[in-house]
This record gives structure tokens, sequence and C-alpha cells, in this order.
């Protein structure tokens, strides 16, 4: 299943909006806030506020993807915190 903003009670979008080039095309949207959640039960983690970049437009050349997770060190970031180092 797709992430849908409108399902989520904890989602709170920005006015911030951000294109991004890489080797294989370009992607731009903007970037929101929500829970993030990997696993379950006692071996849950869970991020509140992570930050999120929201896909309005790609143009890439292998769209066999569902998502993409940007792990980048923090100061590479384009904006926040990257969801690996907030797991850390």
């Amino acid at each position: 299943m797709a992430f849908n903003p409108n399902l989520s009670f904890s989602f709170e979008p920005t006015d911030i909006t951000e294109e991004i080039l890489f080797g294989s095309g370009k992607l731009s949207g903007y970037f929101a806030f929500d829970d993030f959640r990997v696993g379950e039960g006692i071996k849950e983690i869970h991020i509140k506020q992570q930050t999120l970049g929201l896909i309005t437009y790609e143009e890439v050349l292998d769209t066999d993807y569902d998502a993409i997770v940007g792990l980048a060190y923090p100061a590479m970031a384009e904006y926040g915190t990257p969801v690996f180092d907030s797991m850390i």
C-alpha cells in the first residue's frame, strides 16, 4: 500500500519545496513531518515527526520502486535529519 498522507493523524506538511537531481533522473516535491515506524512490538523503532520528502513529480529511468530513503550524512541532507540518523 502506498503512503497516503490523508490517512495519517500525525502528518504535517510544510511550504518547503525541492527539486533533486540524481544519476537516473530528477524528483520534485515538498517536505513534511510524520511519525515513522519500522518493525513491531518491543523491536519497533518509532521516530516522531521524521522529515519526509513527498514526490509530486518524477522523471526517472527506472520506476520500479515505492520510495527513496535518504541515507546521506546530515550535513548533506536537503532538509531535516535523514531517517537513518534519526534511528540511531
